[in-house]
């Protein structure tokens, strides 16, 4: 499905007014920067930075770094971008650099010639003619300060407030299967320096009927470190909760190298400091990376940490020192033709036990994505007389199934098999994978 809506909110592709008049005294540089600005907001794409820079023979260009928060697809902001640059270049410009900046990070750029661009204007190429010639890249870096002039910026917001529906469910109690939590999720998040990302979020449960649910499995009590099998504890304390509370930054190392580092309060259960390193170059089918973070594990209430966690020895329960390690050397591969991308992990979980996690996730043009996974681990936990090993699913909703326009945020939901402690992972901030991936994706 393409949604329950037609997009009729969406702006059509740029059209007029054509100006191709040369940058000079009849047509001032800021004034042409001021009227891209404005162009491309009418097409709902946020321009934050344009550069002039000469080229090494001498020839005029523009360096241009956008942020694409409304469209899905590559190929609908690429329509966006030939229409609007087709009939704003100005003729004495020899090329346009685009870098599309996600959380952060450049993911990859275009290079369009003003004679290219001038021959789509008059329909001498078709779009898919200046594809080919301006193809997408890797990420291409701003010019250097002393070799070009800044003629526009923006910068990003330092604080969004957010405000979004909560649900948390389970399966199994004392009374009754399903039980359920029903509240809202509210806070800010944003920018800080114009690179740092922060997110500060609270919780807040309306409705709940957890009370008779406990934290141990009765007929097969996790023999391993309770790293989330006390999960609901957390829950049936308050009815306000931190939930998150970190910081973030994302560099382009190279071309194709990229690495995030994180810190803070990640869930409501953890808190951290966490690395990720990737390789993923533009147009590749595959990357593969690492990560490792170290993670101390929350009071069920408030914001300070325990230092031990229990474990139980077949119904006693102990009480061991904890400091939490994950770290996972990542291998990413995607299957276009039919939609499919694969992820492997293979390295430490919380619990202290090794492993290798598997991921699929089948996602579907409409922007619907249906993720399962599956774990093999060390843990060797025993769920009536027989080794379990970690599974689930996931469902991603893009919003704008239900909305006139595009948009690009979701709904996300997941869910284990059965909440045990043997491949649990924590999250530690927004990793880059699919960050990229979505927003290079067809």
């Amino acid at each position: 499905t393409k949604g329950f809506l037609p997009k009729t909110q969406d702006p059509l592709p740029y059209t007029a007014p054509i100006d191709l008049e040369a940058l000079g005294e009849s047509r001032k540089e800021e004034a042409f920067a001021q009227e891209l600005a404005y162009a491309f907001q009418k097409e709902r794409i946020d321009l934050y930075t344009i550069f002039l820079y000469f080229d090494k023979e001498k020839r005029k260009c523009l360096w241009l770094k956008i942020i694409n928060d409304s469209y899905r697809s590559e190929p609908i902001l690429r329509n966006y971008l030939q229409k609007l640059l087709s009939n704003l270049t100005p003729e004495n410009v020899y090329q346009i650099v685009i870098s599309v900046e996600s959380e952060g990070i450049l993911s990859h750029s275009y290079v369009f010639k003003f004679q290219d661009l001038e021959k789509y204007e008059k329909k001498e190429i078709s779009s898919k003619e200046l594809e080919v010639l301006s193809p997408m890249l890797e990420p291409i870096f701003p010019p250097g300060e002393f070799e070009s002039k800044l003629l526009y910026i923006r910068h990003k917001k330092i604080c969004l407030f957010n405000l979004k529906p909560s649900l948390h469910t389970y399966f199994g109690s004392t009374k009754g299967k399903l039980k359920y939590d029903v509240g809202f999720l509210f806070g800010p998040e944003g920018y800080l320096f114009d690179s740092i990302y922060y997110e500060l979020k609270a919780s807040y449960i309306v409705k709940s009927t957890n009370r008779d649910v406990g934290d141990k499995d009765v007929n097969n009590p996790s023999q391993l470190l309770n790293v989330r099998t006390d999960s609901i504890n957390y829950w049936q304390t308050n009815t306000l909760h931190v939930e998150r509370g970190y910081v973030q930054k994302t560099f382009n190392l190279d071309k194709s190298w990229f690495l995030r580092g994180s810190m803070g309060y990640f869930e409501i259960a953890y808190g951290g400091v966490a690395m990720e390193a990737l390789y993923y170059p533009v147009n590749s089918l595959w990357a593969i990376g690492v990560e490792g973070s170290t993670l101390l594990k929350r009071k069920y209430s408030g914001l300070s940490f325990q230092s031990k966690v229990r474990k139980w020895e077949v119904d006693t329960p102990v009480f061991e020192h904890y400091v939490g390690l994950q770290y996972f050397l990542d291998f990413y591969f995607d299957v276009p033709i039919v939609k499919l991308n694969f992820k492997t992990s293979v390295g430490q979980f919380l619990a202290k036990d090794k492993g290798i996690r598997f991921d699929m996730m089948r996602y579907f043009k409409s922007g619907l994505r249906v993720g399962f996974w599956y774990t093999f681990t060390s843990g060797h936990d025993k769920v009536n007389g027989k080794t379990y090993f970690d599974k689930g699913f996931s469902i991603s909703m893009p919003l704008d199934f239900f909305m006139a326009k595009s948009s690009r945020t979701r709904m996300f939901y997941e869910m284990s098999a059965w909440l045990r402690d043997v491949g649990a992972k924590a999250y530690t901030g927004k990793e880059i994978y699919p960050i990229l991936h979505e927003e290079r994706l067809e």
